[in-house]
Parts: C-alpha cells; structure tokens; sequence
C-alpha cells in the first residue's frame, strides 16, 4: 500500500490553496461529490474557513463543522437533538467501541473533507487529522476521548468511523516564513507529515517522541488507519513561483528536514517539482 502526500510552499496562502483547488487530485476527486462535508481543526480561524468553502466546495452542497478543544456547553446542548446523530458501525475494529455517534450531515454526506490551519499553533501538540472526529462525536465518546490518554482513548477508534476524501493541513515554517500546505487522503500520513513540520517550528517539541512514536499515531497504525511504515509514504513536493530564493532555500532544507524526521531519505519516494511540472 502507498499512500501519497503532496506538499506546496507558497508566500502567499491564496496562491498556496488555488494551487491545490485546481490541481491536486485528491482534491479534485473529492469535489466531485454533490454533497461534501467540511470540517475544520479547532485553531481554523474564520478567514481560513471561509477560503477553503469557496475554494473547495464553491457550488456544492456542504455541511460545515468546526471542531473543538475540551468540554463545551454545546456538547450537551446536542444530546437532546437525537435527530442530528447518526451510528455508525465500526464493526470489530476497535476494541472497546461497536458504533459511533456522529452529526448526520458529516455521516450523508458523499465526501468529508478535512482541513487543520496549524499556523497559530503554539507548543502544544496540535490537532491535525486523526483528532478531527472525535470532537465532532456524541458527548459520551467526546468525554471518552478527552479525558484518557491519546494511547489509551477513544481518539482514534473514533477515527474508523470516517473515511475522509481530502485532509489539508496549512503552517508556516516560520514566524515569518513562506508557508507549507500538505493534502493526502490517508489520515496517518496526513498526521505525521503535518506534525514533522510543525515540530521544526518549536524546538522545545523535539522533548517529545519522534512522529513515528507519538501515541496518537501509534494507536492509529495498531488500528489500521492508514500507512505503518515510511516506505508507503511517497512525496510530491512543488514550490511555486512567488517564493523567494530565500524561502526557496528554507522550504527545500525543512522539506529535507522533515521527511529525514520521518524516515524518508532525501529523493527517496519524494520528488521535488517546479510550477511547471519539470522534476528537480
């Protein structure tokens, strides 16, 4: 099994999602559906939201959901909407968990988009991909998932109920820097990718374990939630033409970075391509 990742490096964020809107596959395979449900990772500002609808799902119907830190009042404001929920059979996958309640939009809908804008991401590990749905479930999985350990909760057992058709995930390298888009359909990939770059912009998370070892990943692998070793993970890498040679350099020396990070050798499941297609 391969599973594909493409990365972009942009100045510019309008530029960075107007290239995958128009030329990512996965992206286009997504917004083929008439029906896409998009969610969004807890630090999604309202800007962000509102470039990946237009951009995305300009023209479809759409269910829109934005996920959530903690314990929140509207939790439990939706137990009594019994309507909105929908199970879904996670048959013996998981070992604690038969079925998931979730919004019955994110469940109808014939594509689920996820997206995570990571720029204002501080020192706490963020949420990216794998954490997007168990905010989005019932109350009693919600709790379930937020007060045990990523190793031990529910997190990732939520994860079997979702299969997404995109995952984007937007950082800046640095405070400063150009920015960095990652897109993949499979969820783990997704994850380790995105959180490979954000650990290059906080040193102090190098006292955490490596992507490979963080819990959360490790309990989706044990899950069977996508790729298990760096060889299923091959790379397309673009810079696009507003980069600097400044930022061009730091892109290609964090992308070098990164994927040693992960396992991945320099050039090895990982082209680096020019606007134009040509390889590099």
């Amino acid at each position: 099994m391969t599973s594909f990742v493409s990365i972009g490096f942009a100045s510019s964020l309008d530029n960075l999602l107007a290239d995958i809107a128009s030329s990512n596959k996965i992206v286009l395979r997504a917004r083929q559906a008439t029906h896409v449900a998009l969610v969004f990772g807890p630090l999604s500002g309202r800007g962000f939201r509102d470039e990946i609808e237009q951009r995305f799902t300009s023209g479809l119907i759409r269910a829109v959901y934005h996920s959530e830190r903690g314990i929140t009042p509207r939790m439990f404001a939706a137990v009594a909407r019994r309507s909105s929920w929908v199970d879904v059979n996670i048959d013996e996958r998981a070992p604690r968990l038969r079925n998931v309640k979730l919004p019955r939009g994110l469940v109808e809908s014939q594509a689920v988009i996820g997206a995570a804008d990571l720029r204002r991401a501080g020192a706490e590990r963020p949420v990216i991909a794998l954490g997007l749905w168990a905010s989005l479930a019932s109350p009693v999985h919600r709790i379930g998932a937020l007060v045990t350990g990523q190793r031990e909760g529910l997190t990732a057992e939520i994860g079997l109920a979702v299969s997404p058709a995109a995952l984007i995930a937007v950082d800046r390298l640095a405070r400063s820097g150009p920015l960095v888009a990652m897109v993949s359909d499979d969820p783990i990939a997704a994850e380790l990718v995105a959180l490979a770059f954000w650990r290059l912009r906080h040193p102090s998370s190098t006292d955490l374990p490596g992507p490979w070892e963080d819990p959360l990943i490790q309990r989706a692998t044990e899950l069977g939630l996508g790729v298990t070793q760096p060889s299923q993970i091959a790379v397309r890498a673009t810079l696009l033409a507003d980069l600097s040679d400044d930022e061009r350099r730091d892109s290609r020396t964090s992308l070098s970075l990164a994927m040693q990070s992960l396992g991945i050798e320099q050039g090895d499941n990982q082209p680096i391509v020019n606007p134009m297609g040509a390889e590099q």
